[in-house]
């Protein structure tokens, strides 16, 4: 008979609706009290709810201590980097796997696949099955511009990393359960694509249109009465005897009676 020790795990209990309720509340008041706007989350058009940043993960997995680790697969080839990461969120003080979140990315990708050429001559050096001319609407304007392959390899960090921020944001939306709050790529649009969410958001939603306002005292009065004017703008006959011949207006009642 062997002396193997088994461990007996504790059954774990399913949460009630009162701790939901808790956790649900927890996530709220670190997004008003910690985050901000732009910078941990932002909203983007096109998306009703607000896209959760990887400096707003990172404060996420503060609050709830989940410690992130991550498994690479490198999927690259010759002509292209590729890297798909798993992303796994383990409890810092029970070091229980709470789950995990899988981000993708390539340089195959719109924003990475392409640059643009620095001047005409490297555009017409440049093999012609690695450059193109890519139409664009911005602002409501066609706009042209040439564009060569990237090196894949000028790029592999950057591809990595973007992978890897996919990755800790969706598990860091799986484990908090913050779905309901936060939505995820949505910042990872291309710009024109973002422009026609705008175009389209404007279109349905019109400025309301301006409406004039009276104003609430008469120009007129403005002219002859509160607003003080120089002496050659008003009238002759209403200008002041001291003003025409450059006296000095008189102070008391001696004065105004020898001014007569």
């Amino acid at each position: 008979m062997s002396n193997e020790v088994i461990q007996v795990v504790p059954e774990q209990k399913a949460l009630t609706a009162g701790q939901m309720r808790d956790h649900v509340n927890r996530v709220q008041e670190v997004m008003k009290a910690v985050m901000i706007r732009e910078t941990h989350y932002g909203i983007v058009p096109g998306s009703k709810k607000p896209s959760l940043y990887k400096p707003g993960a990172e404060v996420l997995c503060v609050s709830f201590r989940v410690a992130p680790s991550y498994k690479i697969e490198d999927l690259s080839n010759s002509d292209c980097v590729r890297y798909r990461i798993t992303c796994v969120g383990t409890h810092q003080t029970s070091l229980t796997v709470l789950g995990e979140g899988v981000g993708e990315c390539s340089s195959n990708e719109e924003k990475y696949k392409w640059r643009r050429a620095i001047c005409a001559e490297e555009f017409d050096a440049t093999p012609i099955e690695r450059r193109r001319v890519k139409f664009s609407q911005y602002q409501g304007k066609v706009q042209k511009t040439e564009q060569v392959r990237t090196e894949p390899a000028d790029i592999a960090n950057t591809v990595l990393k973007m992978a890897v921020k996919r990755a800790q944001v969706a598990m860091t939306l799986n484990v908090t359960a913050a779905s309901d709050c936060f939505t995820q790529d949505i910042e990872d649009l291309p710009e024109e694509l973002r422009e026609i969410e705008r175009n389209r958001e404007q279109a349905a939603n019109p400025p309301a249109p301006c409406r004039h306002i009276r104003p609430l005292i008469s120009p007129r009065i403005f002219r002859h009465g509160a607003m003080p004017l120089q002496p050659e703008r008003l009238p002759q006959s209403r200008s002041l005897p001291a003003l025409q011949q450059n006296t000095p207006c008189p102070t008391n009642r001696r004065q105004r009676s020898a001014h007569r």
